[in-house]
Formats: structure tokens, sequence, C-alpha cells
């Protein structure tokens, strides 16, 4: 239970024990440091800049630990986002399944939230 065979590949992981492995034993714990707008300059000033619109306010009140996950510019949609989650729900191993961007479309300089898809989806 747990694995499954695939053809000339490692055996794929459920994510149950994704999760589990990601774990420590008491005596090897170790903590890591996250910001809320990241630790690169440039892209912590965009991160505040989208942080604080106005369209992103439902995101902040819901959010205690927020983490800043990442900046994507977006080609094909013309868009810049930072993508934001909350820590209380950050597994190990696991990408987290509320992620909010807010993003900032190109052309018309308007901004918007989106939600990024994640393994757990929404019932």
């Amino acid at each position: 239970a747990g694995t499954a065979p695939t053809a000339g590949r490692a055996p794929i992981t459920s994510s149950v024990d994704a999760v589990r492995e990601g774990y420590l034993a008491p005596d090897d714990d170790r903590w890591e440091q996250f910001f809320r707008f990241g630790d690169d300059r440039k892209r912590a000033e965009f991160a505040r800049t989208a942080w604080s619109r106005p369209e992103f306010g439902s995101f902040r009140r819901f959010s205690v630990y927020t983490v800043l996950s990442h900046v994507e510019y977006r080609a094909d949609a013309r868009q810049i986002c930072a993508w934001f989650y909350d820590a209380r729900f950050a597994l190990p191993n696991v990408a987290p399944s509320f992620r909010f961007g807010s993003c900032q479309h190109m052309d018309d300089k308007h901004w918007s939230v989106q939600r990024a898809p994640g393994p757990f989806p929404l019932l």
C-alpha cells in the first residue's frame, strides 16, 4: 500500500506517504524561516504592492501566517502575479492547496485575484 509500480520508472509514492516522509522525528527538528514578501528585494517590492491591493482584501483577512510562494510573469495572459499561501495549511512535500495570486494585467493595468489549483480540490 502507498506505492504503485510503473513501467520503467521509480514507484509513485502516495500523497499521504509524501506528507509522512516530510515530518521529522522530534530529535531531528529543524526550523525554516519564511518571509511574507520573500527574501528577494525586487520581488518583495512587487509582492508588497500586490498584497496591499484592495482586491486582495479577502485573502489578507483570511490568512494568518502569510508566505509569498513566488512571483510569476505569465506571457500568455500578459500579467504578473504574486502568489501567496497561509502556512497554517502547508503540508510537507505537498504544494499548498490555498494559494492565491494578486495579479496585475499588463494591457490595462487592472488587478485581479486568482486561485491556483492545488492537490486537494475544494469541495
